[in-house]
């Protein structure tokens, strides 16, 4: 801080794509030899279908499978947080597609195939309903559902699942749901894993009852045997999750969801693929039906991941056209991975659909020697290497064999999802999905120049755990009458023993060692560590995975914030101002051996952006006062672009007081705050900074602690920064917690303010079933509170520990209703002269803040999490 006064926010077509899904992921019966699966089968060449050549189809065939997409405003329901609009939704998609049908002719109409959560419908057309369909203003795009093939010497070692077995995470409590052609579970390698099964077989049907849809016991069995590929699900179930005496799938003690999505084709539609007819192919609009089984069962079972081993055309780019997408995103809104074979063509230019959507997980194959097996498809849009080549498996009837193909590298990782949330259940699909990619075995591809990480589970677990052993803190000060204490909480049942690294921003760098007990919070204050008269950023490593925040002091102010365990490229900071007599100072932590050289780029609420640059010395703190850049009297958002990988923070003071809050280095589509106050005499600030280049719409809801919610729409421009101030939406007297959807990713924070003083916090991106907060203390007139926002729509039940810095630990229990926030008082909980942290787990998954508060002053900070 320096010179530094103190700081806050005052008011402040039709496009019509066709592909035609021609993977040769069918996995023969193979040993030894990787090559001889990607010769077996020869796929048609990848074609692009114009409009005219998809009539023509209609024509010559008489009669057309297609699906086609919905003109209406959709998003995935994950990303929709108040039940009501979910529900509005899904009755919009619903009279849409009743709209739509009525006007075709009844043959097409009764036919149809409804979706539930994608805005999207499959028809059979001729070639006159085609036409309308594409003179249709309601559809704004068409497919065609074309019917494909599916796409262990022990192969669990080679990834390292043995290891992660041994530390005691088997994928217990976790479901992988495998989408193919139905499994024998009753298989001894998969006997008692089913929870749930159903089958979706629209051509001649494969499923038990003989229709085209089932969902009764049984119905996931796999498919007649005399059929070409039925006995594909069973091996690639069996990879993913099966448990044997002498060798296992990846998640040996995951649960199982069987979707059978096959249907029986013979003739020219079989031997056009190389394959034998009776042959097993898989229309589009059947894994959608499948995939939103998966969705519906999301409560039920705690769903890992979605295994795909199927594919279709190839593309070099991402073909985030594919009427599978909604359906993925809606399940990746709910943290579910759909995990998908990148197909067997042996391509270096492409990988097939519908793994080259971005949403999904994309898999290629490598061999028992660490090569990338030459029927792998391959390129820039890959996103993990798994093994593939001659796995040994379960096959139906009781027998086990050999298969090769992309189709069995896949499993690998579905199961490997399911194993890592074993181990960390509220992790994100991002947070594992990178573990995975960090934490793998680089593999060259000789044919692209490219690399690619092969998983490595017990790297990965590490990977995650290790998150929590590295903190940073870009904010420190302990000049005039500034105290900082650095606040870290060990959760474990030993000890940890931890070094703390001071960058000085104008001295030299200082580092101490200490030892913090189990279960317990402890406190440094940094003046005992460098002296007086410093700013600094801090480095904290510890040999167990920490909990860490800041809190500064002075006068009767005081600010904290969260720390971060990642540096980043780019970084966002939504709050700013330089009017009045506010200051606004942005911190730049440089933790590398190297200088950083620094991009500020300021969004103005009201006047032209500018930017600016910075030179950040190797390992200091190096600090902008953002008035000396764009003047005074402006309300403004940052964004942060670097060469090396820096932290930062925005701090703003104003009169005797402050707060402070670290930086985003991810945009998102959802925010959670679960602080709010309108009561009294406290302002609450909704400030929302969009970096993009077109303007987007957000949703406000706020979920009221004793009131009604409330739902409010705004428009946003483009790379600006836009303040709603709550009591003009909810009115005044009200605490509450907020969560905020828009159509572009963008930045939240929340600033509230009251007489003499005001906090911050940037909002959350996810939800978690466990949440550490590291700073808490009931002295003097001291009153900390813990704010729960349950956006689920049921109620959860929490836990909350509280580990007492000089004291007994205490645990608590409560219930907080759905879509609402819920707040208690620590002292009423423990009592008063305590300084503590907080663990807390909850039934399903919440968003946790704490805010504290004394005199005129108080601060808060978000809960951390995986």
């Amino acid at each position: 801080m320096d010179s530094r006064v103190k700081q806050l926010t005052q008011p402040w077509y039709i496009h019509i794509l066709l592909y035609l899904l021609v993977i040769s992921s069918y996995s023969l019966f193979v040993l030894g030899n990787s090559h001889l699966f990607a010769a077996e089968i020869t796929p048609p060449p990848t074609i692009n279908i114009t409009t005219q050549q998809l009539l023509d189809k209609s024509k010559s065939n008489n009669s057309l499978h297609v699906i086609a997409t919905l003109n209406i405003d959709y998003k995935p329901e994950g990303k929709i947080k108040d039940p009501q609009q979910v529900m509005k939704q899904r009755g919009t998609i619903h009279s849409q597609q009743q709209n739509l049908l009525k006007d075709l002719p009844e043959k097409t109409s009764t036919s149809a195939k409804l979706f539930t959560y994608t805005p999207q419908v499959a028809l059979t057309v001729d070639e006159q309903t085609l036409k309308t369909l594409i003179e249709d203003p309601s559809i704004i795009s068409i497919q065609e559902d074309i019917p494909v093939p599916p796409l262990l010497a022990d192969s669990t070692p080679l990834i390292n699942a043995d290891n992660v077995w041994t530390s005691g995470y088997t994928g217990s409590g976790q479901t992988v749901a495998i989408l193919d052609t139905g499994v024998d579970y009753a298989h001894e390698f998969l006997s008692e894993k089913m929870v749930s099964e159903a089958c979706y077989s629209s051509g001649t049907s494969l499923c038990p009852n003989g229709l085209s849809v089932d969902e009764t016991a049984g119905s996931g069995v796999n498919c007649d045997l005399g059929t070409y590929g039925c006995d594909h699900g069973t091996h690639v179930a069996g990879i993913a999750v099966g448990n044997g005496d002498t060798f296992s799938g990846v998640a040996k003690d995951a649960d199982l969801i069987a979707i059978q999505i096959f249907s029986q084709f013979t003739g020219s539609n079989c031997t056009n693929y190389g394959i034998s007819s009776p042959c097993a192919l898989t229309y589009t609009s059947d894994q959608i039906l499948g995939l939103e089984r998966v969705y519906e069962l999301r409560s039920t079972y705690n769903i890992a991941s979605v295994n795909m081993s199927i594919g279709g055309s190839i593309y070099g780019d991402y073909c985030d056209t594919d009427a599978r997408k909604s359906i993925i995103d809606t399940l990746r809104s709910v943290e579910i991975a759909t995990v998908i074979a990148s197909g067997n063509d042996g391509s270096s230019t492409g990988i097939s659909s519908p793994a080259c959507i971005s949403t999904a997980i994309s898999v290629g194959s490598t061999t028992k020697l660490d090569s990338i097996s030459s029927f792998s498809n391959s390129s820039a849009q890959l996103d993990l290497l798994a093994p593939g080549s001659s796995i040994y498996s379960a096959s139906a009837e009781s027998t086990y064999t050999y298969k090769s193909g992309t189709s069995m590298a896949t499993p690998h990782v579905a199961g490997a999802w399911a194993l890592l949330k074993s181990k960390f259940p509220s992790a994100s699909v991002s947070t594992i999905l990178s573990a995975l990619v960090n934490s793998g075995v680089s593999i060259y591809d000789s044919r692209n120049s490219l690399t690619f990480p092969r998983i490595d589970l017990d790297n990965a677990l590490t990977s995650i755990n290790d998150l929590a052993k590295t903190w940073y803190l870009a904010e420190g000060y302990t000049g005039e009458d500034f105290s900082t204490y650095i606040l870290i909480q060990n959760p474990n049942a030993s000890v940890a023993h931890i070094t703390v690294n001071y960058l000085v921003e104008n001295g030299s760098n200082v580092t101490k060692t200490y030892t913090i007990s189990a279960q317990k919070r402890f406190t440094i204050n940094a003046v005992n560590d460098i002296g007086k008269d410093l700013g600094f950023s801090t480095k904290i490593v510890s040999d167990q995975p920490l909990i860490v925040e800041r809190a500064m002091y002075w006068g009767t102010g005081g600010h904290d914030s969260i720390g971060t365990t990642t540096p980043a490229l780019t970084w966002y900071l939504t709050e700013g101002f330089t009017g009045s007599d506010y200051e606004t100072y942005i911190l730049l932590q440089n933790p590398n051996n190297t200088v950083a050289h620094c991009n500020v780029q300021y969004f103005l609420e009201n006047g032209p952006n500018t930017q600016k640059t910075h030179t950040i010395p190797a390992n200091k703190r190096y600090t902008v006062n953002a008035v000396n850049e764009i003047g005074a009297g402006y309300g403004f958002s940052t964004k942060i672009t670097c060469d090396v990988p820096v932290v930062t923070e925005r701090a703003m003071y104003w009169g005797d007081d402050g707060h402070v809050s670290i930086g985003t280095p991810e945009l998102a589509t959802t925010w959670y705050l679960a602080e709010g106050y309108t009561g009294q005499d406290f302002t609450t600030y909704l400030l929302i900074q969009n970096p993009q280049t077109n303007s987007t719409t957000i949703t406000v809801n706020y979920l009221v602690e004793n009131g009604d919610n409330v739902s409010k729409e705004y428009t946003v421009d483009a790379q600006k920064r836009f303040t709603i101030n709550a009591i003009n939406d909810i009115g005044g007297g009200k605490g509450f917690a907020t969560s905020i959807t828009s159509d572009e990713n963008i930045a939240v924070e929340r600033a509230m303010y009251w007489p003499g003083g005001g906090h911050d916090s940037v909002g959350s991106t996810y939800k978690s079933t466990q949440w550490y907060l590291a700073e808490g203390y009931t002295g003097e007139d001291f009153s900390t509170y813990i704010l729960f926002q349950n956006p689920n729509p049921t109620p959860v039940n929490i836990t909350v520990e509280f580990m007492v810095e000089n004291g007994a630990n205490i645990t608590k229990t409560y219930s907080v209703d759905a879509n609402k926030r819920f707040t208690i008082s620590a002292q009423n909980e423990i009592g008063s002269g305590l300084g503590f942290s907080t663990k807390i787990d909850s039934s399903q998954p919440i968003v946790v803040e704490r805010a504290m508060y004394w005199g005129t002053g108080g601060h808060c900070s978000k809960g951390w999490s995986l």
